[in-house]
C-alpha cells in the first residue's frame, strides 16, 4: 500500500477500516471481510467513480509490475481493465496497452488449457 498511494490519510483511513472490522490487513495488503461489504462499497459509489478507482488501480499495477509480474497479477489486471471497458478508456495508448495484456493473458490462458478464459480476453483486447 505504501508504495502504490504512500497517503499517510489513506493508510489510516485504511487502519480505522480494520479497527472496525470492514476489512482486514495482511503483511503489505487489506481486503474486505466479507463479500457483502465490498458489494455495498461499490454500489455506494458512483460509476465513474468506480471506473477511475479500476483504472488507478490497474495502471498502478501495470506501473509497479513492469519489470516482470506473475500470471496471477496479469489476470489481475486484465480483470480490472475488462471492468472498465473500452468505453470508459478515451486514450489511444491505454487501449492499446490494455489490449496487449489481454492477448498475454489470453496466450497464457490456452497454455492451461482454460480455452473459455483465453477466449474471453481476446474478445476483450479486440474491442
Amino acid at each position: 500500500v505504501n508504495g502504490v498511494c504512500g497517503n499517510s490519510d489513506v493508510i489510516a483511513s485504511l487502519n480505522s477500516a480494520v479497527d472496525e472490522l470492514l476489512i482486514k490487513k495482511s503483511k503489505e495488503s487489506y481486503s474486505f471481510m466479507h463479500d457483502m461489504i465490498q458489494h455495498a462499497v461499490c454500489q455506494g459509489m458512483k460509476h465513474q467513480e468506480r471506473m477511475e478507482m479500476l483504472k488507478e488501480l490497474a495502471n498502478a499495477l501495470i506501473f509497479r509490475t513492469s519489470e516482470g509480474r506473475t500470471d496471477a497479477t496479469l489476470f489481475i489486471i486484465v480483470d480490472l481493465i475488462n471492468r472498465v471497458g473500452p468505453s470508459n478508456t478515451p486514450y489511444a495508448y491505454n487501449r492499446k496497452t490494455y489490449a496487449e495484456l489481454n492477448l498475454l493473458a489470453g496466450e497464457k490462458a490456452i497454455q492451461t488449457p482454460d480455452f473459455s478464459s483465453a477466449n474471453a480476453y481476446i474478445e476483450s483486447g479486440i474491442k
